[in-house]
């Protein structure tokens, strides 16, 4: 069995995934390369490889864990609502905003399932200084787009 190598040590490192439409994910099934993603270009035959984080992943994987926080989410909003506290209310709103937000997200990453994550334009929601009537208003529009898509 052999050792683990950090994926800075693996040839053709980078910190981010490449641009384009000829990038795709290469399978990686060796163990020692777990915090590594490879991207292969099949018109120029080059490799990279980079860390395994968010924003190098398939837009597809991380679309699937917006959802997943998404749901959380709905999960948090609905417990709130049955606290009845003076508090809850807002703080469940909250919650049901951040799971509208965060499907919003996907929506995006579903329209290209396998870009790099980190090349998807959120439109400000991933930007926590996005003042919340924009952010609001940006939710609204992403949600008439996948609906008149649909």
């Amino acid at each position: 069995m052999g050792a683990y190598i950090l994926a800075c040590n693996l040839p053709n490192f980078q910190q981010s995934a490449p641009r384009g439409d000829a990038w795709k994910l290469a399978p990686n099934d060796d163990p020692r390369h777990v915090s590594a993603l490879t991207w292969n270009n099949a018109e120029t035959g080059e490799s990279i490889v980079c860390p395994s984080i968010w924003y190098n992943a398939p837009a597809a994987s991380y679309a699937r864990s917006l959802r997943y926080g998404a749901e959380r989410n709905d999960e948090c909003a609905a417990y709130k609502a049955t606290e009845n506290k003076p508090w809850s209310a807002r703080e469940a709103e909250a919650n049901r905003h951040q799971a509208r937000r965060l499907r919003a997200m996907a929506l995006l990453c579903d329209r290209t399932p396998d870009a790099p994550a980190g090349s998807i334009d959120f439109r400000g929601l991933s930007d926590p200084t996005t003042p919340h009537d924009i952010e609001t208003a940006t939710i609204a529009a992403i949600e008439a787009e996948a609906l008149s898509h649909a």
